[in-house]
């Protein structure tokens, strides 16, 4: 009986030391192995939510307005080329250059679009997967800040570029409608000159 009250205790003792043995290696590997990139985590964080509006951006953006309005250009610039046998004036000249640039911006506008359109959700799933594996401690350290520093760039330029086009859009649009009634009068100028 005292035999089995001694086995009891030493059960007893062994089980408690594992236990605070258990209890200690845990803290010692969480203290470890907590997050290891909290910063760089948050950053790419606010980089996804950047790159989801710039996204919905883009999407927003009337496309079918913007082609209208390079069609109109298109247009305007084939008939000042069948319609002009000499130079057409200064001032008319500076007109339909305005007019051609306002093309060329709403049109590299465009053609950029398509781009982003595509890269961007790529970026949010990079950025997404990226950020997972850096709170969970599942990127190899030699390679966290490569990976990090690779999908901060290329999220970055991406919002760049698209801020840029955006702003160009912005801005060109209007231009562009100022620019169309002066060029269409100068057109019918032209066709009536040709008429006499």
């Amino acid at each position: 009986m005292i035999h089995s009250i001694k086995i009891k205790r030493t059960i007893k003792a062994a089980g408690l030391i594992l236990f605070f043995g258990s209890l200690l290696i845990l803290s010692t590997v969480s203290c470890n192995h907590g997050p290891s990139y909290p910063k760089e985590t948050a950053t790419l964080d606010s980089l996804k939510k950047v790159l989801s509006s710039t996204d919905s951006m883009l999407i927003n953006v009337d496309s079918l307005n913007i082609r209208k309005c390079i069609n109109h250009v298109i247009i305007t610039l084939d008939e000042v080329k069948m319609l002009t046998k000499d130079t057409v004036t200064r001032g008319a000249g500076q007109i339909f250059k305005s007019f051609a640039d306002t093309k060329w911006e709403l049109q590299t506008f465009l053609s950029r679009r398509t781009v982003l359109k595509q890269e961007i959700p790529k970026s949010i799933a990079q950025v997404e997967h990226l950020s997972h594996d850096l709170k969970n401690n599942l990127v190899n350290k030699d390679s966290a800040m490569i990976f990090y520093g690779f999908e901060v760039k290329k999220a970055s330029e991406l919002i760049e570029t698209a801020k840029l086009g955006l702003a160009a859009v912005k801005m060109q649009l209007p231009l562009n409608e100022i620019i169309a009634p002066q060029a269409d009068s100068l057109i019918n100028r032209l066709k009536n000159h040709q008429r006499t």
